[in-house]
């Protein structure tokens, strides 16, 4: 897993097989300025790593 903020990451979990995917399951924090009220995501927490469909279309009808 790499993203420009975090740089990259090791996954604790098994690689899926050609089909499948992992998605990551977050909760989002946010945060209102109490200033100028702008919202931001303050926080974010990582719940679980699920194993998906490659296809989306398939994911949708499960």
């Amino acid at each position: 897993l790499h993203t420009p903020r975090l740089g990259t990451l090791t996954v604790p979990h098994p690689r899926p097989d050609a089909d499948r995917r992992l998605r990551l399951v977050t909760r989002d924090y946010v945060t209102t300025d109490p200033r100028h009220g702008n919202a931001h995501v303050s926080e974010e927490r990582l719940l679980r790593i699920e194993t998906v469909p490659a296809d989306p279309q398939e994911d949708a009808h499960a």
